[in-house]
């Protein structure tokens, strides 16, 4: 990496400097052999915050280094922190608190503090499911964080922190720790996984360009989705300039693949047609990753993304049947849906798809219609997920209301709730249903041959394998206690 995207461990600042460490943990099984693995880009904006605040900052990346709790927590230990983060998914649960729980073990004396997408939807349920935090910041937590740390190092009062969740308070008095202005901190800070880009940790299946890296140019989305746990409805943009500059920087340093993290590229298709002409001009040779609505895709905006770069288009589809689209209130159509597919492809883009089973209200027709329309649609990949519902989303809400909900989010167990319908007898049957639509779906001769001159042509082995462990575990009998992806059932 060029000197202007690093910093070193002490940052300019002082031997009786506050020290933080932040933790991406290792995922799931199912992530372990995933598709992608990206740096860690929320964590790497906060240590960015810290140090540029003379806060010894510290990353480890223990999903992409693959490290077990004993390894992470001697990481922990020997850096000697004041306070020890991590963000927390519902799907990253169990193991982020099996970890809090060996760093309380081991640093009895050492806040630790969970922040991210969960965290910041439901921060009273995150503190009762992980007795060993001792705070929640919920919301970006940039300046939060910041203070936060302060704090903890001079024992000075935890007052005016946005977004902070405690034992006493476990409900923000402020509400969600929200940045007026994106352009505000400095860029991510990428020297803090410098080992994990060392070791060629970072990649994506099927595109041969090492590294790959990701950004962000904005963050919230403006929909709301009944499944979608986003806490941020609010849209604010980065400025195309910086975004432009950060960009620069990543090409000079011999990066060539992006993916863009924002919910969605094109929330504004007006500045997303001003973001991809730039590109264009600039000839920089970057391949893009965006996701993006159905309903915002254009002949113009395709073309446009295309001249830029852009590879692959992700599209959330969850359904193809009218009705459970409406539940969802996803404000799309089955046409528009098509539509958005068929232009993206036409024109030599990837379109990525993305399906929902189980959602209140799914039959085995609703089933049937989402089948029927990912066969017309063709993408050039599908992912099929089973809906777990989120504490604090509408579907979750509306569940526990009706009594449908089965099981519950546990720290404790890994157990994964679910939403019993009309002819599911357990969760072994949305499982039996998501492996039927993943074989009827993928045991076509032209995703068979498109996949394999993909892979070859990746030349890495080591994604080559990734891909036939997940479509093995897809198409052979489970085991008991597993789902489709490697976790435990309700």
């Amino acid at each position: 990496m060029t000197r202007d995207l690093e910093t070193s461990w002490e940052g300019g600042a002082s031997r009786e400097a506050a020290r933080a460490v932040l933790i991406n943990p290792k995922a799931t099984y199912a992530h372990e052999i995933a598709q992608k693995c990206f740096p860690p880009l929320g964590l790497l904006y906060l240590a960015a915050a810290l140090d540029a605040s003379g806060i010894r900052a510290q990353v480890i990346d223990a999903n992409a280094l693959r490290l077990d709790v004993a390894a992470t927590v001697e990481r922990v230990r020997r850096a000697c922190p004041d306070l020890v983060g991590m963000p927390i998914h519902a799907e990253t649960l169990r193991g982020c608190a099996i970890l809090f729980r060996a760093l309380r073990a081991a640093l009895p004396n050492v806040a630790l503090v969970a922040g991210g997408p969960q965290a910041s939807a439901v921060p009273e349920w995150v503190l009762q499911q992980i007795p060993e935090l001792d705070y929640v910041i919920a919301g970006e937590g940039e300046t939060s964080l910041v203070r936060l740390v302060g704090c903890v190092k001079s024992g000075a009062p935890l007052t005016g922190i946005d977004g902070l969740a405690t034992r006493a308070a476990p409900v923000p008095s402020g509400g969600l720790a929200r940045l007026p202005d994106l352009d505000m901190f400095p860029y991510p800070a990428r020297w803090a996984v410098r080992e994990a880009y060392d070791q060629r940790r970072y990649y994506a299946l099927m595109v041969p360009h090492r590294r790959i890296e990701c950004i962000v140019t904005s963050r919230g989305c403006p929909f709301r989705c009944g499944f979608c746990f986003n806490a941020s409805r609010k849209v604010r943009f980065r400025s195309i300039d910086r975004c432009f500059d950060e960009l620069e920087r990543l090409r000079s340093d011999g990066v060539r693949s992006v993916e863009v993290l924002d919910d969605n590229f094109t929330a504004n298709t007006d500045r997303a047609m001003e973001f991809f002409e730039r590109l264009a001009r600039e000839r920089w040779g970057l391949a893009l990753r965006i996701k993006a609505r159905a309903d915002s895709i254009t002949p113009g905006l395709v073309d446009a993304a295309r001249r830029a770069g852009v590879y692959q288009v992700s599209l959330g589809a969850e359904s193809g049947a009218p009705e459970l689209l409406a539940a969802m209130d996803k404000r799309i159509t089955v046409s528009q849906l098509r539509d958005a597919a068929r232009l993206v492809m036409d024109r030599g883009i990837d379109c990525h798809t993305s399906w929902i089973i189980g959602y209140p209200g799914e039959t085995p027709e609703t089933l049937l219609a989402t089948l029927a329309l990912v066969r017309q649609m063709r993408p050039t990949t599908a992912g099929f997920s089973i809906l777990a519902p989120y504490p604090g989303t509408p579907v979750y809400e509306a569940a526990l209301r009706d009594g449908t909900l089965m099981g519950e989010w546990s720290a404790r167990t890994g157990a994964v709730p679910w939403i019993r319908l009309s002819w599911t007898r357990s969760y072994e049957d949305l499982v039996a249903a998501r492996r039927a639509m993943m074989r009827k779906v993928y045991l076509r001769p032209h995703y068979a041959i498109e996949f394999s001159r993909r892979i070859v042509g990746s030349a890495n082995l080591m994604l080559a394998r990734y891909a036939a462990q997940e479509l093995r575990r897809t198409l052979t009998p489970r085991r008991r206690g597993r789902d489709a992806d490697g976790d435990r059932t309700p």
